[in-house]
């Protein structure tokens, strides 16, 4: 038995044992084991047996590499010329040439053949196996490049593997994956800048496209559920914009709201200008109407306080917010048998607006000085009951008989002409300036705020609804104002709008030709015929909120001009504006707004939103020193410094 078959024979498993089946390998990469390398270096050395050992277990795995059996073939060669020339040829002395020595010599010279042969494979082996080494590093850093997501990178390693080895079937499979790779890279970043463009389409298209090949890649998932809020919030827009051209104003406001829901920084200018529009506009469709006739006042305040919280329409919604509040508290008065207070409520917005409510504040007032005329004819007070008859029988309402008679029977009694009442002109924002050339006669606060001279009253919701509350400038002594406060604090604030001398009146209107709101001084004493009005702004923003200082001399105001509203004072000689105005806060959130005058002068009072909640704060004439004074976790807006 040859030495060959003895190897075989050992090298077969024992029959009770259980051979476990080796895997089946690419042939291709049989040039990149390192025991297909072992194996050639131990051929080279003539170490049969080992070699033999290895070319099997390699063949077991690599059963389609040809080059094995080859291999084979020349190990058993080998190690059958190895034995017969150490067995029979070594140390013996040739007498002849017998036929077995002719016989070896044709062996001898197929073993240096083989050799030969051997060699020249083992160098060419060498030349691939250096070519594989190369190939193995490229694809190690191909795959690299991949798990880092450096898929172009790995494209460029991948065809240097292919220029090498174009039947490389690890190459090509990772070049097509990294292609793969590169278009989703390339998908993704368009559908993300197609969505920062608003392109839902093309953000679709991009995305799903991802989303077939790849599901789980990157945060596609999360940008699909964003694109569908976004088509969502468009839909949305779209139906707003269309009642908003429509004039459709509750329709606009329920639209709008959906989109600021669902994405509140889609389309951002359009929505918060538009929807503040519509706030304002829906509240005032309201006020123009009677509530007898279904005029929902409630509804009307809450558009309006929902748009005084967009800047677009701080000024328009604020003053709209104030009316209907006086309104409201005039209303309460007279249903309260307070005539009195319901005409200090009622007289000013009625000269601003008489048209109010569709004319019910006309026949609001006239039931007023009817009942105030009442109460002072019960009094045996003649003159003032005549008084009240006749500015009730001058109201345009659809019945004044009650008044006219009132004030015949009064006439019938000889009595002392009674001084007519002139009425309190505009609070602020008026379409037109005043008119009436006689000097008016400031309506006296009721009694109560004025008890709290130096103090500064001011709207809260600490107690649920807005209520007016009362503080000392530095915060101190917080406390709820006198019943008659709400009806007082407007006309309070107005008062401060004429001149300490009476004959000059501070308004807001827009200029002709402009959008924009400005601030206008009238000279009330001077004749209709005369140039009473003086135009005081020309900031490309919006004036608003202007008051005097208590000598005259200067006025504090609100403008946006510089981005957000801010408070502003202007110097004012012989009724002309003297020096440039004077920027004296700088807030980072929207509002420092509604400035109100202590009564030296020396300082200035206004409500800010800069640290999250409206709060009353104040500060030197300068805009030195500003501080929140109220100071709390609620909101406090409006302040009024008591004189």
């Amino acid at each position: 038995m040859s030495a060959l078959n003895k190897l075989m024979l050992r090298e077969k498993p024992r029959a009770h044992a259980i051979e476990r089946p080796r895997p089946i390998k690419d042939p291709s990469l049989l040039a990149a084991d390192r025991r297909y390398l072992s194996a050639l270096e131990q051929l080279n050395q003539g170490a049969y047996q080992q070699t033999f050992l290895l070319l099997r277990g390699l063949q077991l795995e690599y059963p389609e590499a040809p080059v094995l059996a080859s291999l084979l073939a020349e190990v058993q060669l080998k190690t059958e010329l190895e034995v017969v020339w150490a067995g029979k040829i070594i140390g013996r002395q040739p007498r002849r040439l017998p036929k077995r020595l002719v016989s070896l010599v044709a062996y001898l010279l197929v073993v240096i053949i083989l050799l030969s042969g051997s060699l020249g494979l083992y160098r060419k082996l060498q030349t691939v196996n250096g070519q594989t080494d190369q190939q193995q590093n490229l694809l190690v850093q191909a795959q690299a490049a991949m798990e880092q997501d450096q898929a172009e990178l790995a494209v460029q390693l991948f065809r240097q593997v292919l220029a090498l080895d174009p039947e490389n079937r690890n190459a090509q499979k990772g070049f097509a994956g990294a292609m793969l790779q590169l278009k989703l890279a390339s998908e993704y970043a368009a559908g993300v800048q197609a969505l920062q463009m608003r392109d839902l389409t093309r953000a679709l298209n991009s995305l799903t496209t991802i989303q077939q090949e790849a599901p789980n890649y990157r945060d596609v998932e999360r940008l699909l559920g964003e694109l569908q809020s976004t088509q969502e919030a468009q839909q949305h827009l779209d139906a707003a914009e269309t009642a908003y051209q429509a004039k459709q104003w509750p329709a606009a406001i329920q639209a709008y709201e959906a989109v600021r829901q669902l994405d509140s920084t889609y389309a951002a200018d359009v929505v918060t200008a538009h929807l503040a529009d519509a706030y304002l506009a829906a509240g005032q469709q309201i006020v123009a109407q009677r509530p007898d006739q279904g005029a929902d006042l409630a509804q009307a305040a809450s558009y309006f306080q929902k748009a005084s919280l967009l800047p677009a329409t701080a000024a328009g919604a604020s003053q709209a917010q104030t009316s209907l509040a006086t309104y409201q508290a005039g209303a309460r008065a007279l249903q309260q048998a307070n005539p009195a207070q319901a005409i200090a409520a009622f007289e000013p917005l009625y000269q601003a607006q008489p048209s109010y409510l569709g004319g019910y504040l006309t026949e609001q007032l006239y039931t007023a000085y009817l009942a105030a005329g009442d109460q002072a004819s019960q009094q045996v007070d003649t003159p003032r009951a005549l008084d009240f008859y006749t500015k009730a029988a001058a109201l345009p309402v659809p019945d004044n008989q009650a008044a006219l008679d009132r004030v015949q029977a009064l006439s019938a009694t000889p009595t002392a002409t009674p001084e007519p009442l002139v009425a309190e002109p505009a609070p602020v924002v008026v379409a037109q300036p005043p008119t009436a050339t006689p000097e008016p006669t400031p309506t006296p606060m009721p009694a109560g705020l004025a008890d709290f001279k130096g103090w500064i009253a001011f709207r809260t919701n600490r107690d649920g609804d807005p209520a007016i509350y009362l503080m000392q400038p530095d915060g101190s002594q917080q406390q709820r104002a006198p019943g008659d406060a709400m009806a007082a604090f407007d006309q309070l604030y107005s008062q401060q709008q004429r001149s300490a001398d009476g004959t000059t009146l501070l308004y807001v209107a827009n200029a002709p030709d402009r959008s924009d709101a400005n601030l206008f001084l009238v000279h009330t004493n001077l004749p209709v015929t005369a140039t009473r009005d003086l135009m005081l702004t020309d900031f490309p923003g919006a004036e608003y909120d202007p008051v005097w200082s208590p000598n005259g001399t200067s006025l504090a105001f609100v403008t946006n001009q510089t981005g957000n509203d801010e408070v502003w004072t202007m110097n004012i000689v012989d009724g002309v504006p003297s020096g440039a105005p004077v920027q004296l806060t700088h807030n980072e959130w929207e509002w420092d707004k509604h400035p109100t005058w202590s009564p030296d002068g020396g300082q200035l009072a206004f409500f800010s939103n800069r640290t999250g909640l409206r709060q009353i704060w104040v500060m030197n004439a300068d805009g030195a020193n500003q501080h929140n004074s109220s100071n709390n976790q609620y909101e406090d807006w409006d302040p009024v410094w008591i004189r």
